[in-house]
């Protein structure tokens, strides 16, 4: 948990947001809620409650919202770029990240003694504050402007390039497995997974290239509508038995089409629930 009872927010920030003006007021008020609980989790500005990310039901409760609501708000976040997600899935906040990095450099220095590159200095050199008329010249405070401008060169340097999607493209394991976690059912994923590859290889110019495939696939999901209930799992993250006979009973009674292995993809003759 955060140590600091507050965090700094600039209203006119949130208001001049791109992203977020993009977003309907029940997405920026998810978002909000989320920045809340991103404040008092650790590494700060994760998602995570005791350590583990926490799952749509479990977030659903933890902000209020009804869990039916909760898939597609966060989709319409993750669409346009309001938040990021880890290597994990774990959504972060790029802003609340960056501040605290350059917090804790602010504290250590001050432990320290200061800013290094000042305490090699003695005094203050004479291009610090320039006579005028035998005056000092009286500094100028950082002007806000220019501090958006540093952020806004930080956020660009820190963004991946974007990319299309390769045309030997098939399923990743971890994809289709959150795919089962979400409720779908085997054949449903196989299906979305080639009207997914199809659809974007076909398509052409800017809105061909995602810095994120893997966000871009489970909003792709998300808006195929064609799930079962999402799998809560037992105690430990994993579905419970009775959940892995219904998923076992599914997928053989829609039966597995024939396939060769894909290597790292989905291999169209094992069972997704099967690998771990």
């Amino acid at each position: 948990m955060s140590k600091n009872p507050w965090m700094k927010f600039y209203p006119a920030d949130w208001r001049a947001d791109p992203r977020l003006k993009m977003c309907s007021l029940a997405a920026r008020g998810l978002w909000i809620e989320i920045i809340c609980l991103m404040h008092e989790s650790e590494p700060y500005g994760h998602l995570l409650v005791s350590g583990l990310p926490p799952t749509n039901t479990q977030l659903a409760v933890l902000v209020g919202t009804p869990p039916d609501q909760l898939s597609d708000l966060l989709g319409e976040l993750e669409q346009v770029g309001v938040f990021s997600r880890t290597r994990k899935g774990v959504i972060y906040s790029r802003k609340m990240t960056r501040d605290n990095k350059k917090s804790v450099t602010a504290r250590k220095n001050g432990q320290n003694g200061g800013n290094p590159s000042l305490r090699k200095q003695t005094g203050n050199s004479s291009s610090d504050n320039p006579q005028v008329k035998g005056q000092d010249k009286p500094q100028k405070p950082e002007a806000r402007s220019q501090r958006l401008e540093e952020e806004k060169r930080e956020d660009k340097s820190s963004q991946k390039k974007g990319s299309r999607l390769p045309e030997n493209w098939v399923l990743p394991k971890d994809w289709g497995e959150w795919a089962i976690k979400q409720g779908w059912t085997e054949q449903a994923i196989r299906d979305q997974a080639d009207n997914f590859r199809d659809y974007w290889i076909a398509e052409s110019g800017a809105k061909a290239v995602k810095r994120d495939w893997f966000a871009t696939w489970r909003v792709w999901m998300r808006r195929s509508g064609k799930r079962l209930k999402p799998i809560q799992g037992g105690g430990d993250g994993k579905p419970s038995k009775s959940e892995q006979r219904a998923m076992a009973f599914i997928a053989g009674a829609v039966g597995e089409p024939p396939g060769v292995d894909r290597g790292e993809g989905l291999d169209p003759s094992q069972p997704l629930l099967a690998r771990r």
